[in-house]
């Protein structure tokens, strides 16, 4: 907005420049308004029934959107978890590449060489990876939210993402789809952290996405299952640093995970040792950020091949899938929410089925080398 004080007489007042219908710049000035906030609604006012797309720059259109976001999420449109991913990539995946840039001035050109650059980008903690697929189209549908909020408040003519390309989801990097067991375990017996061993074995040996893991507590636990009912995030919020406890991903999401024995017992028995705990306290206090980088290094040092946290729950489906060979097992223990398969499934399922994957798991793990048998033993 372009509103400006007049000292002599103590008043608001707008100019700018427009096109008219004939294609002609026209200058528009408007005096007398008692507040900075009245000239600037006049102003809206003027271009939205002349249908005049203004010349804001693309920081302050992600200000108007980022105040957006909040008030979704007072409505109740949108969780926190759902506000602070937005956020954060705006933070950082658009706005290092479109700051200062007049927003309406943006093409489908423009929109497909950040497309390009983002999947080109080496990620500095991965010294040599590029972005995944994933990551750069979901960072392309935020972008054209924001555009699609410029058209209903702003008047723009179009949106430059809507034909914009996507990344292909394929990859030539060196990642691993998933780890195996002897290799999980070679990761395992590098660690020298219990809080380490712990998180990871729940994310390889459960199948839980990271921010559950982190969100478990004592109350969680029940012999043998763990009751997913929350999801853990730290990310900046409104200025300020936050530990979120929200709902998982998803309605599935809240679900039973049966676990194997030795897991249950390692954990309880963790969680004996740790003084004063509360019932509703964390029994992980780490961040991702800290959980990511010990994996990496731990990778680094033992010459594995290169996988993120979000892979071991991979593994995980990948081995359970061999056990069972029953999708609607896999997919309950990982509370996937295709509606499509797992939903009409989970209607059909026998509970033992649940029993006899993970039986047949742990006698896999006792057949690898991570674990002595007398953990087993011991177990029941």
């Amino acid at each position: 907005m372009t509103s400006y004080k007049d000292e002599k007489t103590n008043t608001w007042y707008c100019q700018f420049w427009y096109k008219d219908w004939t294609g002609k710049n026209r200058h528009k000035v408007k005096r007398g308004f008692k507040l900075k906030r009245d000239a600037e609604q006049w102003e809206q006012a003027f271009k939205n029934e002349n249908n005049i797309c203004p010349d804001i720059t693309m920081d302050e259109l992600f200000i108007q959107y980022e105040n957006h976001l909040y008030n979704l999420e007072t409505l109740g449109t949108y969780r926190k978890s759902t506000v602070l991913f937005k956020l954060d990539a705006i933070k950082y995946y658009i706005r290092p590449y479109f700051t200062g840039v007049i927003a309406n001035k943006i093409t489908t050109k423009d929109v497909n060489d950040w497309v390009v650059k983002l999947k080109t980008k080496t990620n500095k903690r991965k010294n040599t990876a590029t972005l995944a697929s994933a990551t750069v189209n979901s960072r392309r549908t935020v972008l054209k939210q924001i555009f699609e909020f410029a058209m209903t408040n702003y008047n723009f003519k179009n949106n430059p993402v809507e034909k914009a390309e996507k990344a292909k989801y394929y990859s030539s990097d060196d990642r691993a789809k998933y780890w195996t067991l002897e290799q999980y375990n070679a990761f395992y017996n590098a660690l020298n952290n219990e809080q380490y061993r712990i998180i990871f074995n729940l994310m390889f040996y459960s199948g839980m996405r990271i921010g559950e893991a982190l969100a478990l507590t004592p109350s969680s636990f029940l012999p043998y299952n763990i009751s997913v009912e929350h999801n853990f995030r730290r990310m900046k919020y409104k200025g300020e640093i936050i530990n979120h406890i929200g709902p998982p991903k998803n309605k599935p999401s809240e679900r039973g995970i049966k676990i194997p024995h030795f897991l249950y017992n390692q954990i309880t028995d963790y969680i004996s040792r740790i003084y004063d705990i509360k019932e509703d306290d964390r029994i992980i206090n780490y961040a991702y950020a800290t959980i990511y980088n010990k994996m990496m290094s731990t990778i680094q040092k033992v010459g594995l091949p290169r996988i993120s946290p979000h892979i071991l729950r991979h593994s995980y489906a990948n081995i359970l899938r061999d056990c069972t060979n029953d999708i609607a097992v896999v997919s309950k223990q990982l509370g996937h929410s295709n509606p499509k398969t797992t939903l009409a499934i989970y209607t059909h399922m026998l509970p033992q089925k649940d029993d006899n994957a993970v039986e047949e798991l742990e006698k896999r793990i006792i057949k690898s080398s991570n674990f002595e048998d007398v953990d087993f033993l011991n177990s029941n």
